[in-house]
């Protein structure tokens, strides 16, 4: 594990990255998939990150040393961030709600933020 991310230069461009691998691979998703949809997976790869502006990054290698009381005190401080930035920002990023967005980022319970947890990991 390392503390220092030498390719991750700003979670602005962690974002864009992850919105270029969904952008190439959600077409063929979407032939296996056909409610998905193609806008919001774009969105959501754009954002998917936004509480680590208030929050931080943590290293997935660190996350998996955590116990579970200090793995839930990491899922708390994000649920807090998405309220800020929720009440920080427009309500909605095209047709899709920023807050409602957030949490599908957090809790991966949609194909859309399941694909970008996925292109997040590449």
């Amino acid at each position: 594990m390392f503390d220092v991310f030498y390719y991750r230069s700003s979670l602005w461009h962690h974002s864009l990255r992850v919105s270029l691998l969904v952008d190439e691979f959600s077409e063929a998703v979407k032939k296996n998939e056909p409610a998905l949809d193609l806008e919001k997976v774009k969105i959501l790869a754009l954002v998917h990150d936004d509480a680590e502006m208030i929050t931080g990054d943590i290293q997935l290698g660190h996350k998996q040393r955590m116990t579970q009381r200090q793995l839930k005190v990491v899922e708390d401080n994000e649920k807090e961030a998405i309220e800020k930035l929720a009440a920080m920002y427009p309500k909605e990023i095209g047709a899709y709600n920023y807050r409602e967005l957030l949490y599908s980022a957090l809790n991966k319970d949609s194909i859309e933020a399941q694909l970008v947890a996925y292109a997040d990991k590449l």
